[in-house]
Formats: C-alpha cells, structure tokens, sequence
C-alpha cells in the first residue's frame, strides 16, 4: 500500500507526457488545453481517474492514518480529489473555461493547504517540516503566476507544482511515515 501513492502520481504523470508527445505540445499551452479534445481526451480523462483515485485511497487509507494526521487533513485531501475529479470531467473549453479553471485552482489551493497542516503536524519533525514549508512557498508563488492561463512554459510551471507536490508526498510516505 505504501508504494501506491508513488505509483498513482507516475501514473498521471506518464499520461500526460504520453499525450503530448503523442499529439504534440505548446509548452505555453495548459496541460488541460493539450487534452481537452479528441483521442487524447478519451485517454486522458480514464488514466487521470484511475490515477487520482489510487491516489485518494493511498492518502485516505494509509499516508494519513500512518502520519495520524488530524481530521482536516482527510477534509483537504477530499476536497483536492473532488475539485480535481470535476476539472478531469469539465474540460477546458470556451464554454466552461471559468469552470474548469476555478475547480483547477481550487484543487491546488487545497493541496498546498494539505501540506501545510501536515507540516505542522508534530510526527513531521522540524526537520521535514522545514523542506515542506519551502516547498509549499515554491508552491504558492508558482500557483499564483499559474492564475494567468497567457504565461510562456505554462505547461512546465504546471509540472513544477505538481512534481513539487509529489516530492513532498514522497518525503512524507518513505522518509516520515515510512
């Protein structure tokens, strides 16, 4: 169960690279904009459900519990999933752009306020605490610029943070809770 987490996010990470290499990328474009359409949305939208749901029963019924994290965090992590679940099915078009990019900010608000009540969290130790707080910092800032979808390399800035993200999980699945 441990490794399910790590397994969850290569997934989702594999078939986001697999898509824009297959169908070609802007790296100014969103990841979201590269499979809002077409055969890569009919691979996109599976793999990411399948991917985000082993990462939602790895939080919920091991890092969590293993961390004994308190009550919001598993609020934060529902939250994440459920708002990410809705970007996965609304894609990013002209009609349901506002839509879809609020549920997209509200998932990486959620994911960054995760970290930050897992960083308090006295099993974490100052030590951990410290590379979650700069990450999170990282985070922020990125997730700030991110708010304009017209940025060049949106793309790459989209897989910093979420690659930043999934540095932390693993910090705190193999060198925390494991």
């Amino acid at each position: 169960m441990q490794h399910l987490g790590l397994i969850s996010l290569i997934g989702y990470m594999s078939s986001v690279i697999f898509i824009m290499h297959k169908w070609g990328y802007d790296l100014d474009l969103t990841i979201s904009d590269h499979v809002s359409k077409g055969r890569s949305r009919q691979v996109y939208a599976p793999m990411t459900t399948a991917s985000l749901t082993l990462f939602l029963v790895f939080m919920l019924f091991w890092l969590l519990p293993e961390l004994e994290a308190p009550t919001l965090a598993y609020l934060l992590m529902a939250a994440s999933y459920a708002t990410q679940m809705v970007t996965t099915i609304i894609p990013r078009t002209k009609k349901q752009t506002v839509v879809h990019d609020s549920t997209a900010s509200l998932s990486g608000l959620f994911m960054v306020m995760l970290l930050v009540v897992l960083a308090v969290h006295p099993v974490v130790g100052e030590g951990y605490s410290a590379i979650i707080y700069a990450s999170v910092t990282s985070m922020v800032v990125l997730g700030a610029f991110l708010q304009s979808r017209a940025r060049k390399y949106y793309a790459v800035l989209q897989g910093v943070f979420f690659t930043t993200f999934g540095m932390n999980i693993a910090i705190l699945t193999y060198l925390v809770a494991g």
